[in-house]
């Protein structure tokens, strides 16, 4: 295979970039992102939730939620996306309750939403009785020192997005330091938030009662920069990839090379 491809963007940096839309009343501007059935459902849960959302099945999206009408996401949305449970702390921050239906994706034959929970308890959140995942944070939500006891990505972007909306400093210890966990926090800096570690497994994040709106352009998805590397590889030819950053697809080169496979960045 021979050629030259431009990546989309990173789809695992999407969703809770979608989901910190929702912290702020102003409007935020979203640019390469990737057009794909599960922005489409995240893009649909913040215009339910009373969001504006233009620019659905587009590489912009413009998202103003100058109100967030409810609390309770749409059951039937939820349930085909894995990544809605994202909106369990800027539902939180927003409405002081949050109440999603279980998840849909590999929820919960391979994951547990248990560290998201931990982290929102820590964070002054309580659990209501039923068989959906339903919250409140009547007192706000405070800041916490807390050890996650599983590095999950998600998690570890909930307990972002929920404490960038709790005034003073939240400390995560091992935390997930995969590329979007990277972009999410890039992304609520531009907001206001004081985010320093990521990238690491100690991200510290001084939040504040209001955040305001920003504009992010999405990093390229290394997944899939990764994907057409390995195709070059095994049908031996050469194929240029943009859009990625280099040390975001450093981990699948570093695989390339010990086969003796070339890879210039």
């Amino acid at each position: 295979l021979e050629g030259r491809v431009a990546v989309e963007g990173n789809k695992n940096s999407a969703l809770p970039l979608l989901a910190a839309c929702l912290l702020t009343e102003e409007e935020c501007v979203l640019t390469n992102v990737p057009r794909i059935r599960d922005v489409e459902v995240m893009a649909k849960l913040l215009a339910d939730l009373g969001a504006d959302v233009q620019g659905i099945g587009t590489t912009t999206m413009r998202i103003r939620a100058r109100n967030v009408t409810k609390h309770e996401a749409d059951r039937t949305l939820v349930g085909r996306l894995r990544g809605s449970v994202l909106l369990l702390g800027p539902l939180l921050a927003r409405r002081g309750m949050a109440h999603i239906a279980p998840p849909g994706g590999d929820f919960p034959a391979r994951r547990s939403i248990g560290v998201h929970l931990e982290a929102l308890f820590a964070m002054g959140a309580r659990q209501i009785e039923g068989t959906d995942f339903v919250l409140e944070a009547p007192n706000g939500l405070k800041p916490a020192s807390l050890y996650l006891y599983e590095a999950s990505v998600t998690g570890t972007e909930t307990a972002l997005l929920a404490a960038a909306r709790a005034p003073g400093t939240t400390e995560l210890r091992h935390a997930a330091a995969e590329p979007h966990v990277v972009e999410l926090c890039e992304f609520l800096r531009k907001m206001g938030a004081d985010v320093s570690g990521e990238g690491s497994s100690r991200i510290r994040i001084t939040g504040a009662s209001k955040l305001h709106g920003a504009e992010h352009r999405l990093g390229g998805d290394y997944i899939e920069a990764g994907s057409w590397a390995v195709v070059a590889a095994i049908t031996g030819g050469e194929v240029a990839i943009e859009g990625a950053r280099a040390e975001d697809i450093e981990v699948v080169a570093a695989v390339l090379r010990r086969m003796n496979i070339e890879c210039g960045m």
